[in-house]
């Protein structure tokens, strides 16, 4: 018995989980040097779909940098404050999250955003209902390994407490690359 309550201590303190996801912990050390390049197997070139990079950690929140195309030659990069729920993170409802945005010439994501410039106070107001429309309510996001290299992730996305049928594949790009490129729409 005594043997059987070691066994299942360790495996309490080194993070071990049935369900396959990664842990707050986990996360938070993959994002402290890693940005993410999503759906790269979709492109022909090998360019993102979209990027996000990870920073200012904190006990109960995160702020991501999400960078999609919105034309053939620029992109649009928006700062939100992410909430940690357990293991989960999870997007603040109505778009209430967002901080910034930020509108750049180029296909290129910097994530120290030296390429961007934040879009008007009138701008921003007018494209916050625009991304409340596109967000669920009580949306939030697990993560696993895709593969055992550890190089790719996947994402899946709960919904009001529910499971999700698709994911996203996503490819850790180290930040001292400085950037990654995006494609085209």
């Amino acid at each position: 018995m005594k043997f059987l309550i070691v066994l299942v201590s360790l495996l309490a303190l080194s993070g071990c989980r049935d369900d396959g996801f990664l842990s707050k912990q986990e996360l938070e050390t993959i994002f402290a040097v890693n940005a993410v390049c999503g759906d790269v197997e979709t492109t022909l070139d090998g360019s993102c779909a979209w990027g996000e990079a990870y920073n200012q950690f904190g006990n109960e929140s995160v702020f991501a940098l999400f960078a999609n195309p919105v034309g053939d030659y620029e992109h649009r990069v928006v700062l939100v404050q992410m909430i940690w729920d357990g293991d989960f993170l999870c997007m603040q409802n109505s778009a209430a999250g967002i901080r910034e945005i930020y509108s750049g010439p180029t296909l290129a994501f910097r994530f120290d955003r030296s390429n961007v410039r934040r879009v008007t106070d009138g701008v921003f107001q007018q494209m916050l209902p625009l991304f409340a429309r596109e967000q669920a309510n009580d949306t939030c996001y697990r993560y696993a390994w895709r593969d055992e290299d550890q190089t790719h992730l996947i994402r899946t996305k709960f919904v009001e407490g529910n499971q999700q049928p698709t994911t996203k594949q996503m490819l850790l790009v180290p930040l001292s690359a400085g950037g990654l490129g995006l494609a085209g729409p």
